[in-house]
């Protein structure tokens, strides 16, 4: 009888200690850095459009200016607008002429101290071209992907490559 008692003991004890062992273990998949509720909700919110599939447009090819290059590069991406500011502030280029230096700066301190959440419609990067500091603003009303992201950060750095 203690034997039995023993052997009852000492499984509930692996069990436990296997349930204790797959919660804490637990790793969560590859992510894009948000958070999302554990319990789906009842009323989800709408889902935002993804940005289309780029166009097969050539960025640099047959474009007089920088400026050009980057509207070339917001048709490519179906973005709204593409503009390329320093990280002190300062407006370098930009797709459209609505960009602003007031914009620019305001876009600047947003990204230099990481409240890039207050912004809807925006997407901000950061890249270093000839050893400046760069920050890459795209508008777009639709959801920009991380892939599509890179895909506009590695032709900006063909287009400064270019031009600069």
């Amino acid at each position: 009888m203690w034997l039995l008692l023993r052997k009852l003991r000492f499984k509930r004890a692996i069990d436990t200690a296997e349930h204790i062992r797959q919660w804490i273990d637990y790793e969560p998949g590859p992510g894009d850095g948000r958070s999302y509720s554990p319990v789906p909700s009842r009323n989800p919110l709408p889902v935002s459009i993804t940005v289309p599939a780029p166009k097969n447009i050539s960025c640099i090819k047959g474009k007089s200016s920088i400026s050009e290059s980057l509207r070339a590069l917001a048709e490519k991406y179906s973005l709204e607008e593409f503009t390329l500011i320093t990280a002190d502030g300062l407006l370098l280029a930009s797709s459209r002429d609505q960009m602003t230096a007031a914009d620019a700066a305001k876009y600047s301190e947003l990204f230099s101290r990481n409240q890039l959440d207050e912004m809807h419609g925006v997407v901000l990067f950061n890249l270093v071209h000839k050893d400046s500091s760069l920050i890459g603003v795209i508008r777009s009303e639709n959801r920009i992907s991380r892939e599509i992201e890179l895909k506009v950060k590695n032709d900006t750095k063909d287009i400064l490559n270019w031009w600069i």
